[in-house]
């Protein structure tokens, strides 16, 4: 990992550590995704979708008393992405590989704030092209940072994080549009693709902190 961030100019402290420290704060997501669901009657992880928790108007069976809550980390969520993604890229080694996937990264954070701008039952047209930018942005910029990270024998574990964790969105995400839930129904096979940038997000995070305190001690 340290070798990963290595630079011949490198930011001040402070702004080195921003970014990470922005992207360990996304463990938010799944805080606020338990406290949204808890107040929403029948829910389940397995059958309904995420953006159910961001449904502002109660129909049938449908409503989320905390829609507010979910639309506000979906926002947030990708404020997090977006900025922590402008802050950390400089501090990667530059190629073809992470210039593209810090490209898509912040492409990710945008459709996750469109996710929270435009409801499900608001603006259905917006919110599933937000939601499909998002998925695509994290899962190709996963398996293009990890491609980088795969080339260097120091950073091989981490490459191979990454680019798993991109993999398997982006497979997910296909099951998802094909409406095929694996057992696991549509809300959880849903949840098999966005989980896993969540937590390469905070993985990410938490190592490069861990590693910039180390490489100052």
């Amino acid at each position: 990992m340290q070798d990963s961030v290595a630079h011949p100019n490198p930011r001040p402290r402070k702004r080195s550590l921003l970014g990470p420290a922005l992207w360990s704060l996304c463990f938010q997501y799944y805080v606020v995704e338990a406290f949204s669901a808890h107040k929403f009657p029948a829910y389940s992880f397995h059958t309904n979708f995420i953006s159910d928790l961001g449904a502002i108007h109660c129909a049938a069976e449908m409503c989320s008393p905390r829609h507010a809550f979910m639309n506000a980390s979906f926002c947030v969520q990708g404020l997090l992405i977006l900025v922590g993604a402008l802050l950390i890229r400089p501090l990667f080694r530059q190629n073809f590989s992470t210039l593209a996937g810090f490209i898509l990264l912040p492409i990710s954070g945008l459709g996750l704030i469109g996710v929270g701008l435009w409801p499900e039952d608001t603006n259905p047209g917006m919110h599933y092209a937000a939601a499909a930018a998002h998925f695509m942005g994290s899962g190709f910029g996963m398996l293009l940072l990890g491609r980088s990270l795969l080339a260097r024998q120091r950073t091989r574990w981490v490459g191979l994080f990454t680019f798993t964790s991109g993999f398997i969105t982006l497979a997910a995400t296909v099951l998802v549009w094909q409406k095929i839930g694996l057992g696991m129904g549509l809300g959880g096979m849903e949840r098999v693709a966005a989980y896993p940038f969540t937590v390469w997000l905070v993985g990410m995070g938490i190592g490069m902190l861990t590693a910039r305190r180390k490489a100052s001690s």
